[in-house]
């Protein structure tokens, strides 16, 4: 607790820009690593076809849409958290966290149903046929259909981001990008690349699903 207090004080406090610089950079990092995700998925489809490949960047726009929107609640969350532990009136900052995470726990599962049985539709009003069609349609589905865990992870960022904990939020993005890349090739392939074992062999769908 005193630690903990330590720390509200130099934020509160402490030089300016020390501080920003120790809040920023671990943000910077963590928006760094979650473009890892895409790239790391892109490289391991790029093994089963170019189409296939083709379809993970295609579905980028509208799953991008979703995730802004779940941002911008989370940024509006840490708004007003902070401004009430600066204002050290912790009962009522710990009420609207909890506000936040039940909010973006209903939104999520509201944009998980929506996007997933939306996703044929919207993969079709982009213009795409053929292969690329059917490839983008599973691979934005199955990527929609989690997407109450992402509206859960920036819950988290905006109650930890608000209490100036950003670096917790990047070691929680880099474990969930390492465990991304090593899960992709165990759920794409028949047998996992350079190791020779027997993976679950989903294609593309298996590439949303570790994502």
């Amino acid at each position: 607790m005193e630690a903990q207090s330590f720390k509200d004080r130099h934020i509160l406090e402490g030089p300016v820009t020390p501080v920003l610089f120790a809040v920023a950079v671990p943000l910077m990092i963590n928006n760094l690593i979650n473009s890892l995700y895409n790239l790391a998925d892109g490289l391991w489809v790029a093994q089963l076809s170019l189409v296939e490949f083709a379809a993970t960047s295609f579905v980028w726009p509208p799953h991008f849409l979703f995730v802004s929107l779940g941002v911008g609640i989370a940024i509006a969350g840490t708004a007003i958290i902070s401004q009430l532990i600066g204002s050290e009136n912790k009962p009522r900052a710990e009420s609207y966290a909890t506000h936040v995470f039940y909010f973006c726990l209903g939104l999520g599962v509201v944009f998980s149903i929506v996007g997933y049985f939306l996703s044929p539709s919207i993969v079709q009003w982009m213009g795409a046929t053929g292969e690329l069609r059917s490839y983008a349609s599973t691979y934005l589905s199955v990527l929609m259909a989690g997407f109450i865990f992402e509206m859960i992870y920036l819950s988290y960022f905006a109650i930890l981001g608000a209490q100036g904990k950003t670096k917790m939020t990047t070691v929680i993005s880099a474990s969930a990008a390492i465990l991304n890349a090593i899960l992709d090739p165990f759920f794409i392939f028949d047998r996992v690349p350079f190791l020779g074992i027997p993976g679950l062999g989903l294609g593309i769908s298996g590439a949303a699903l570790a994502t």
